[in-house]
């Protein structure tokens, strides 16, 4: 597993922003979000529930859970220099990490600042008409956390 390190200090964060590797997002900043998915979500399950050989059913074997994908949607605009500055910002906070988990942080309202410890897996900027204008880009960013659990 990989827990966060008691040494860790969590950033301080205003509600509806999250933190990831230097990059504070969300409100009131230029990478504003529309859509968190698999934060809340519950983590998928492994079973180990056997089929009978020669009869209906199954035997009921061992239910844990397993890694726990987050997608977030972004809404980003210039960050005081540029769309593309903006972009290359996130993309410098969201590099592939080979081995390594960092913690995500998310603030929500009434709730606790909570972290997951992930790794980015997929990012995607779509070139679109918003984007070619210079105003609006639509990034997401899917990380995996092996470890489901909030902290």
């Amino acid at each position: 597993m990989a827990f966060p390190s008691p040494a860790l200090t969590p950033p301080t964060l205003s509600n509806f922003q999250g933190y990831y590797n230097g990059l504070t997002w969300g409100a009131g900043t230029a990478w504003g979000f529309t859509e968190i998915d698999g934060w809340s979500d519950s983590a998928t399950i492994r079973n180990g529930d056997q089929t009978f050989p020669r009869d209906h059913g199954e035997f009921t074997g061992l239910d844990v859970y397993g890694g726990r994908d987050i997608t977030v949607d972004y809404w980003m605009k210039s960050d005081g220099t540029s769309l593309q500055h903006a972009q290359l910002a996130l993309a410098a906070a969201t590099v592939t990490q080979p081995n390594t988990n960092l913690p995500l942080w998310l603030q929500l309202p009434n709730l606790p600042l909570l972290c997951s410890m992930c790794r980015p897996r997929k990012r995607t900027m779509p070139i679109d008409s918003d984007y070619a204008a210079g105003a609006i880009g639509k990034p997401v960013v899917q990380w995996h956390a092996n470890d489901p659990r909030l902290y």
